[in-house]
């Protein structure tokens, strides 16, 4: 969001700065080089979903490639007493993710906080909850806690097999992040946590965080 937000300030013809947070730009959107294979691989966010029209409009604008995935030989589970080689659930396993898609949907503020804090409010069963962070983990990326609940709220069909996603950018996510650094022109400030945001004559600025975070 920060670097697509820097992309489009700089075709306006700002200048821009960006403060982040951690040690790299990219939030969930990372790849990285594997020596044994030979490639990128994604260890973030991965799959560009048909709805997802704007991250699907910038690797247009871009010039980027979408292929698709190969299937998986086999698909495993991690359950919390150990590992199951299956791709979707069986038809009771199915009845419990639908229940317990009614339930997490019902809860007052469903889609506010963290996966982590509404899946531990549902009260789903251990096999429900494993499912869940399994899927959610393939999914977003990223442990729970760092999943905004909504990502829970999934039709069935996505939480029940998550392989059918397809769709990935060609040189991984980290082509996308280099193609909006490179845009955006603007000057990174690595492990600056901004608390706020500051507005004067001469226009918004971020306290002094940043005078002392890594600049790239």
């Amino acid at each position: 969001a920060g670097l697509s937000a820097a992309h489009r300030l700089r075709a306006g013809g700002l200048r821009v700065d960006i403060a982040e947070a951690s040690d790299r730009i990219g939030g969930r959107a990372f790849g990285w080089f594997w020596p044994e294979a030979g490639r990128m691989i994604d260890l973030g966010g991965t799959w560009i979903l048909p709805d997802f029209r704007e991250i699907r409009g910038l690797i247009h604008e871009f010039g980027l490639d979408l292929f698709d995935s190969p299937d998986v030989a086999e698909s495993l589970i991690h359950f919390r007493d150990g590992s199951s080689s299956m791709r979707t659930p069986d038809e009771g396993g199915a009845r419990q993710l639908e229940k317990a898609l009614q339930t997490l949907r019902g809860l007052e503020g469903a889609a506010a906080g963290n996966a982590a804090e509404r899946l531990e409010q549902a009260a789903l069963s251990p096999w429900v909850q494993d499912w869940m962070v399994a899927t959610q983990r393939y999914l977003a990326g990223a442990p729970l806690a760092d999943i905004d609940a909504g990502h829970l709220m999934l039709d069935l069909t996505e939480l029940a097999d998550p392989e059918h996603y397809k769709s990935q950018i060609g040189g991984t996510t980290a082509a996308l992040t280099a193609a909006l650094f490179g845009s955006s022109r603007a000057s990174v400030h690595l492990d600056a946590v901004a608390t706020r945001i500051e507005r004067s004559a001469a226009g918004f600025a971020i306290p002094s965080q940043l005078s002392a975070a890594a600049t790239q």
